[in-house]
């Protein structure tokens, strides 16, 4: 066990009890005044939020995480901005191998602030921040809508399951650690679940003992089934399958199903006939497990159990566990173009091929989507991974191509009122639109081997940059976050 397992452990085990319940805290304390301190050396820095757990004051030292929102001056040029972003992130890692406590760092200038708060649960919750150094520069701008806040915690909750839980529920190491990781991800979940229906959120959030990984899984997706049950529109709601089919007219000629298992062994899964309904691969070979609905914990328990021991060696296969309300709420609301990528190359491993039983999703969803991305396209240019790449090859991975993509997509909407649901015509639209940005990635790409990390970072910061201001100016020159999950395109 490493020394960092062995501390945290100590930490955990001590929390309980007096003095320890206080001195735990104390490192949390130090941090917080040594962020602030390296803040005080950049002019730049006009405030620095404190948010998340820490601000509601029940958070649990060796698990809780430090989050902070850094507010900088808009005025920056280009350059003074990336100056001060490298030095900043420089200094910043050497202060987290410090205080591995400190968390999600958020940077943004003081314009783009006034559009990040307007969307997602964290824009709701930016009134609760607390600032901890400079001057007020966040003024909560959220409009409080009864239906939208159901929606986003809804979105907010499916979204750490997606990309966290499943990644922990899967992760190696001291057990009594891993399982603390899992319950605080577990209680985070639920806690977003609360908000999408205020009248009845204790029946949402299961609360007692979670024992194993198995009972807590369960109660993600439980509480994920009565957030959809609540929260998400119904078929006919989201638009008639006629007017779905109008917007999506040529989803039989894009069509492709394969049946076959993949080479995975998954006979023993044959015992679960009466729980899963399908298991169904995209075309990044994630595997999607698709449970029946409204089965009781004794059946679920059994199958998602028998679940783990089947996949136990599919480690570089992503597996996703959902019920078949989940798995329509994803295609059809949450990211409708998953729907059409499954439309164009999906592999039935196990059980039927769902996409028939699912009504597309109308060009609402769509335009929803797009615009649910705008926080991230706003943080990413000052994002610390662009400045210190995790990795030799990351300035060639998918993902700096897909924020340029996902940002030109998002300004195509909002400056040519332009929506396509195959990925590859919005593609298509976007270069003819935007043939500079995408000329400028392809050369920052095939000229990675030639620049040092300082020179690539300077130049896709730029680039990025520019992408972030353009949305800004279009969300702040519009009505388009108050009019998010109501706009009628039918």
């Amino acid at each position: 066990m490493k020394i960092t397992d062995i501390v945290r452990t100590i930490v955990l085990k001590t929390n309980r009890w007096w003095p320890f319940s206080q001195l735990n805290k104390t490192p949390y304390y130090i941090a917080i005044w040594a962020f602030v301190r390296l803040c005080k050396r950049f002019t730049q820095i006009k405030s620095v939020y404190l948010r998340h757990r820490l601000v509601e004051g029940n958070w649990t030292p060796a698990l809780s995480d430090i989050d902070l929102t850094v507010i900088i001056d808009s005025k920056l040029t280009a350059e003074e901005e990336f100056s001060f972003l490298y030095s900043f992130w420089k200094n910043y890692e050497g202060m987290k191998k410090l205080f591995p406590m400190l968390g999600e760092i958020e940077v943004l200038n003081d314009e783009h602030i006034g559009s990040w708060i307007k969307f997602g649960i964290e824009g709701y919750t930016s009134q609760n921040w607390i600032l901890v150094y400079g001057i007020e520069t966040v003024k909560s701008n959220f409009l409080v809508n009864p239906k939208r806040l159901a929606i986003e915690s809804l979105n907010y909750a499916l979204f750490f399951y997606l990309r966290y839980s499943l990644e922990k529920f899967r992760q190696e190491g001291p057990p009594y650690l891993v399982s603390q990781d899992l319950k605080r991800l577990v209680h985070k979940i639920l806690r977003c679940l609360n908000y999408t229906n205020t009248d009845d959120n204790k029946k949402q959030t299961v609360v007692g003992r979670l024992d194993d990984k198995t009972d807590m899984l369960f109660h993600v997706l439980k509480g994920l089934e009565e957030g959809i049950r609540f929260t998400a529109p119904s078929d006919n709601e989201v638009g008639s399958r006629k007017s779905n089919k109008e917007w999506l007219c040529d989803v039989d000629s894009h069509n492709k199903v394969f049946f076959e298992n993949q080479a995975l062994d998954i006979r023993a899964l044959t015992s679960q006939d009466e729980a899963i309904q399908s298991i169904i691969l995209n075309y990044h070979k994630k595997i999607f497990i698709v449970l029946k609905d409204g089965l009781d914990a004794l059946a679920t328990k059994s199958c998602i159990n028998t679940i783990r021991r089947v996949f136990a060696q599919e480690d570089k296969m992503p597996i996703i566990i959902v019920s078949f309300c989940i798995f329509k709420y994803i295609l059809r609301c949450y990211n409708p173009f998953e729907y059409t990528h499954f439309i164009r190359y999906r592999i039935v491993a196990y059980g039927k091929d769902l996409l028939s039983d699912i009504q597309p999703p109308d060009k609402t969803s769509f335009i929803n989507y797009l615009i649910r991305q705008t926080p991230t396209l706003l943080t990413f240019p000052r994002n610390h991974k662009l400045f210190s790449p995790p990795t030799p090859d990351w300035f060639l991975r998918r993902e700096l191509e897909s924020m340029v993509e996902r940002s030109l997509f998002l300004k195509l909407y909002l400056e040519k009122g332009v929506i396509k649901p195959w990925h590859y015509e919005l593609l298509t639209e976007s270069q003819r639109h935007y043939p500079e940005d995408y000329k400028k990635m392809r050369e920052l790409q095939e000229s990675t081997s030639q620049f040092r990390n300082e020179t690539l970072s300077r130049e896709w910061f730029r680039l990025l940059r520019s992408m972030a201001n353009d949305i800004h100016n279009y969300v702040t020159n519009s009505n388009i976050a108050e009019n998010l999950f109501q706009i009628d395109q039918s």
